[in-house]
Parts: structure tokens; C-alpha cells; sequence
């Protein structure tokens, strides 16, 4: 059976709600706050000791990474995170929409 792709409204929905901080906080990384709605993490994009990215409170800011020059939404980070490729992640985003 083959899976079915997320629709554009749906990403859409869930870009436009969903902060990359909500979603580091869910998966337990460790936000130290640098300033209001703006959180440094480490970036699970390559390997650090010392954060270098950047996730936001407000959904439309998304995320950045210094380290390895990497910009993010919630669903790129959700899918690095969690090992996922597109059509897995209809699963597991209802909850946040």
C-alpha cells in the first residue's frame, strides 16, 4: 500500500503554528533562552558541544544554525530529530496542529 503525501495546506497549517521551539522542547533538547521568544540549542544537523543554533517561540521565525549555516521550519526539525522522511511525519503531527 502505498503512502499518501501530506498536502501543501496541511505543511502549510502546521509551518504557520508550529514553533521550532515548540518542537525542540517536546523532543527534550536543551533550550538555554538568550533573549524573549529566541532559544539556543544544539543543532541536531551536525555535531557540537556548544550550541550554536537558534529556534523561536514565534512559528514564522523558524530556526538557524550558525555552526553549519542550516535555516529550519518545525518540520525539518521534527523529521532530523525524530529520523523521519516526509510521509512518516503525517503520523506523528497531528498533535501539534
Amino acid at each position: 500500500m502505498a503512502e499518501s503525501r501530506i498536502s501543501d495546506y496541511t505543511l502549510n497549517a502546521v509551518r504557520s503554528r508550529v514553533s521550532t521551539h515548540a518542537v525542540a522542547e517536546q523532543a527534550g533538547l536543551s533550550l538555554r533562552r538568550e533573549a524573549t521568544g529566541k532559544h539556543r540549542v544544539l543543532c541536531v544537523f551536525h555535531d557540537e558541544k556548544t550550541p550554536s543554533a537558534m529556534v523561536y517561540e514565534d512559528p514564522e521565525r523558524g530556526g538557524y544554525c550558525f555552526g553549519c549555516d542550516t535555516g529550519f521550519d518545525a518540520i525539518k526539525l521534527y523529521k532530523e530529530i525524530h529520523n523521519l522522511v516526509i510521509v512518516q511525519i503525517q503520523r506523528h503531527i497531528s498533535h501539534f496542529v
